[in-house]
């Protein structure tokens, strides 16, 4: 054991002297931990009495379809290639190691909590959303930032248990499939049967909530039951779903145990195969990353286009070959019909058009980085083309751009007729939507630019996040003070407003990130260089 805290000690020591010596690591961090300190300060000065627009089984409600979302898609990987809980580091040095393969195993799970942690830092940025929506304050993020580590560490568990039981048997993974379907069985009634008694959606999903079927559903059900208990302070329920946490916790560490203690191989090949792939992407690869084994359906072949608009043209076939509605994939259908229930669940919601554009907004962040425009950058097309880099960049960009405006013209659409909303406003959102992507993406390749896409992946994040919220503000500020100030009739003005500063944003983003295909030293670049 002596063992393993000194390579815990040693790992957090280099940790720190690595921030300390790289300046860029250093400042990302300093303002992170500013940004984060200034959120809690911030809470703590505008804790008033919050009334809350929804009631609190509403969070129990997303908390619980967010836990289960993630929660299927980590199973469901986990039982097919492995969950990856050991780094190759590890595998080098722990397990040609004459310690416990027990002992080592809660080393993974202790490096799996902080890795569950780190990735849950995003939740600490919706305290004002747990505010104007529920009432709640800083405390109430925490909250739900521990039960998210929490249920995401049994799930990681979980998936580490299945993917030994079930490794190259494919009858025991399709009994895992049977079971997940019927554990969802008995909430799925319930609701049924409250929503034909009652005819109200609203009474039906709250007691739904209420019911036992939710509390008890397995990891999904306690995280969130354990979230809402805590909140409200009902402690005797704190520790009843704690121990049934953690006791599950201990129930699938000894299970591992019993069923195979010489878990080292099943664990390799996950960490084996994460390795590769991250040196893939490293070295600009990004074919071996994305490359799923998928039939390609080759029904039209040749692209056309001259110089650089060809690019959007040979997108346009890979999109078509890869799903059926070409820009429509299985994520634009499920990204709109998820938009469509939230509308319909808060359409009695005061500025639901609002609020639904801020998430949506937010979600892109995120979702941006999908688009084959600049996954375009790590493959050798686009340097060999002998045209401007702006011009190759932008033509590179039209396929996120069209797929984006698809789907904001569904989404608003739908949107506006649910909530009513005056066609100014809806169309003033969907202008803020689609133009805020356009300067995401500039913001990417401005970034790529000035940095080389040599940056640290969670410093990188941060830092994008850091300047996509300081170049929305001089947009953003006048027009809420606009928006709010002017009659209700005119309050699409702040739209516009909001949408013209994101439109001179972005080209400038554009114009910083002139020559980024010449002067970034991407892997891509240095593979064609040697």
């Amino acid at each position: 054991m002596k063992a393993l805290v000194y390579l815990v000690a040693c790992t957090l020591k280099n940790t720190i002297l690595e921030t300390i010596r790289k300046p860029a690591r250093l400042v990302v961090t300093i303002l992170t931990i500013a940004f984060i300190g200034g959120l809690v300060v911030l809470s703590n000065v505008t804790n008033k009495e919050g009334t809350g627009a929804l009631e609190l089984y509403w969070l129990k409600v997303i908390l619980f379809a967010f836990i289960l979302f993630l929660g299927g898609i980590s199973l469901k990987t986990g039982i097919t290639s492995g969950n990856t809980i050991f780094s190759m580091s590890d595998v080098n040095l722990l397990f040609v190691s004459p310690l416990s393969p027990r002992r080592i195993l809660i080393y993974g799970i202790v490096s799996m909590m902080k890795t569950a942690l780190l990735s849950g830092i995003f939740i600490l940025f919706q305290s004002s959303t747990f505010k104007t929506a529920f009432g709640l304050g800083f405390s109430a993020v925490l909250i739900v930032l521990l039960c998210y580590t929490l249920a995401l560490m049994m799930t990681q568990l979980l998936s580490l248990l299945l993917y030994i039981l079930t490794n190259s048997r494919l009858n025991r993974k399709r009994l895992v499939a049977l079971v997940a379907v019927a554990l969802c069985i008995p909430l799925v009634v319930v609701f049924l049967v409250n929503y034909s008694t009652s005819g109200d959606y609203k009474l039906a999903l709250s007691l739904a909530a209420a019911s036992p079927a939710l509390s008890w559903f397995p990891i999904a059900g306690w995280a969130s039951e354990f979230a809402l208990a805590l909140i409200t302070g009902q402690y005797g329920t704190v520790v009843l779903y704690l121990a049934v946490s953690l006791a599950f916790c201990v129930l699938v560490v000894v299970l591992i145990n019993l069923s195979k203690v010489d878990y080292y191989e099943d664990v390799l090949v996950a960490s084996e195969t994460a390795f590769e792939k991250q040196r893939a992407l490293k070295e600009g690869n990004l074919s071996s990353v994305t490359d799923d084994k998928k039939k390609v359906r080759v029904k039209k072949t040749g692209i056309t286009g001259r110089g650089a608009a060809t690019l959007f043209y040979k997108h346009l076939r890979e999109s078509f070959r890869q799903n059926r509605l070409g820009l429509w994939g299985p994520g634009s259908i499920i990204y709109v019909v998820l938009t469509v229930v939230l509308s319909i669940i808060m359409r009695n919601s005061n500025g639901l058009l609002l609020v639904l554009t801020q998430g949506l907004m937010w979600a892109q962040v995120f979702l941006i980085g999908m688009g084959r425009g600049l996954k375009e950058l790590y493959m050798h097309y686009i340097y060999l083309i002998p045209e401007s880099s702006l011009s190759k960049i932008v033509w590179s960009s039209f396929e996120t751009v069209f797929k984006v405006i698809v789907e904001a013209i569904v989404v608003f659409t739908i949107v506006g007729i649910i909530s009513r909303s005056p066609i100014m406003d809806i169309f003033g959102a969907f202008l803020v939507y689609t133009l805020f992507n356009f300067l995401l993406l500039g913001i990417n390749y401005a970034s790529l630019r000035w940095s080389g896409g040599s940056m640290n992946a969670g410093l990188a994040i941060v830092l994008y996040m850091v300047i996509v919220i300081v170049t929305l503000l001089p947009g953003l500020v006048p027009a809420i003070i606009l928006g709010s100030s002017l009659p209700t009739h005119l309050s699409w003005l702040g739209y516009f407003v909001l949408a013209g500063w994101e439109l001179i944003a972005g080209f400038g983003y554009f114009a910083l990130s002139n020559g980024i295909l010449h002067k970034c030293d991407m892997s891509t670049m240095q593979q064609i260089e040697r």
